[in-house]
C-alpha cells in the first residue's frame, strides 16, 4: 500500500520503496489518494505532485526500537 488515509487525522503514509521512488523522481512523481473508497457518491481521487518534496515530517514505524542504540551514545559519557 503506497498511502493510507486515516479519517480522524488525514495523513498519507509512505512505505520505504515508494518514498525512495518519489524522492528520486521529484516533480515527475505523482501520488494519487483515494478518499472515501467505500462511499460510491463521496469517492474522490486527489493527487499530489512531488509528495516527498512536500512532506513536512519523517517518522519511523514501531520497528524503530530494533534499530536504536540504547547506550548513552557518547564515548565520554553523558548526553550525546
Amino acid at each position: 500500500m503506497v498511502a493510507r488515509l486515516f479519517e480522524e487525522n488525514p495523513i498519507a503514509a509512505f512505505s520505504r520503496a515508494p518514498f525512495d521512488c518519489a524522492w528520486r523522481h521529484e516533480e515527475s512523481y505523482w501520488l494519487y489518494l483515494v478518499e472515501h473508497a467505500g462511499d460510491t457518491d463521496g469517492t474522490r481521487l486527489p493527487r499530489m505532485q512531488d509528495p516527498a518534496g512536500k512532506g513536512r515530517n519523517f517518522s519511523f514505524d514501531q520497528g524503530w526500537r530494533q534499530n536504536a542504540d540504547f547506550s548513552d551514545g557518547n564515548p565520554e559519557g553523558g548526553a550525546p
